[in-house]
């Protein structure tokens, strides 16, 4: 948890100073096609279940994972699922907001800074973590 917790918060520091140069910034102009690839890309290769396999390794520990390799596989269906469900639940909570309360439009007009968000997210995470440990 140490290791993981100090490499998240380092990875927000890197990210807050340096992370905006190393873009290419498209805005929202991309077209269909532009943003089914970008989303397909970021699926498949973010790894962002990954960032549950420090909540996913006391299952592993606690089911004997020994040479049978059960409890390996318990974790990572478990992780699994749990990203699957927790992205669909804020993508249509999201999703629903938007639409219903605060409007099309404002997607027109406004702009979430969502790289300071992802930097706070990766501080928020890796202090969770450290506290923990």
């Amino acid at each position: 948890r140490l290791v993981t917790g100090l490499a998240l918060i380092g990875w927000a520091v890197y990210h807050w100073r340096y992370g905006h140069r190393h873009r290419v910034r498209f805005g929202m102009q991309v077209g269909l096609v532009g943003l089914g690839l970008w989303s397909f890309l970021m699926a498949t290769a973010h790894g962002a279940g990954l960032m549950l396999w420090p909540a996913m390794l006391p299952i592993c520990i606690a089911a004997g994972a020994g040479s049978s390799g059960e409890g390996l596989l318990l974790a990572v269906t478990a992780g699994l699922a749990l990203h699957t469900l927790v992205m669909l639940v804020v993508t249509t909570a999201t999703a629903v907001a938007v639409y219903e309360w605060i409007g099309l439009e404002v997607l027109r007009r406004a702009w979430i800074n969502v790289d300071l968000l992802w930097t706070a997210a990766l501080i928020v995470a890796g202090v969770l973590l450290l506290a923990a440990g």
